[in-house]
């Protein structure tokens, strides 16, 4: 990416330098007049062709500008052969830190899968306030009394 911006800017101050170095043509040659071998050199017509070239590059420049404004950086290619050759080692923790504990027979890993089903049926109880087993799940999981709003009405 920085190649490309140090590219840029040496063609922008390329396109400088030319401009003037047209503009300082253009001011010699109002001052100077030539005659060689009897001809006249016509200035007007020099001082035309200066001006369409000034222009034209004036609106390159204004267009090469509006290019590298616009212009998206990317990133190096993934599959860049360099690239691929590189080795990134990943991260491990220090063999001193981590316990060496083996599951015990009998001891289960996580829950069994009765055991996952009865907190999701808790967990969908709990969600709907309306459902009559959710007072009671609340009262023996945390111990609140909900009011009976049935009897009530």
């Amino acid at each position: 990416m920085a190649d490309v911006l140090k590219n840029s800017d040496e063609l922008g101050n390329v396109l400088v330098q030319v401009q003037d170095d047209l503009r300082q043509l253009k001011r010699t040659l109002g001052r100077i007049t030539f005659h060689e071998k009897g001809e006249t050199v016509d200035i007007q017509a020099l001082d035309t062709a200066i001006r369409r070239t000034e222009s034209g590059i004036r609106r390159r420049a204004e267009e090469y500008q509006k290019t590298v404004n616009r212009q998206v950086l990317t990133l190096p290619s993934i599959e860049d052969l360099e690239k691929k050759n590189v080795q990134i080692p990943k991260w491990r923790p220090p063999l001193e830190i981590i316990p060496d504990m083996h599951p015990q027979r009998g001891q289960s890993v996580g829950a069994s899968p009765g055991e996952k089903h009865k907190a999701a049926l808790a967990m969908r109880l709990l969600y709907n306030p309306i459902h009559p087993k959710n007072r009671t799940l609340m009262h023996q999981s945390y111990g609140i009394q909900l009011p009976d709003l049935r009897k009530r009405s």
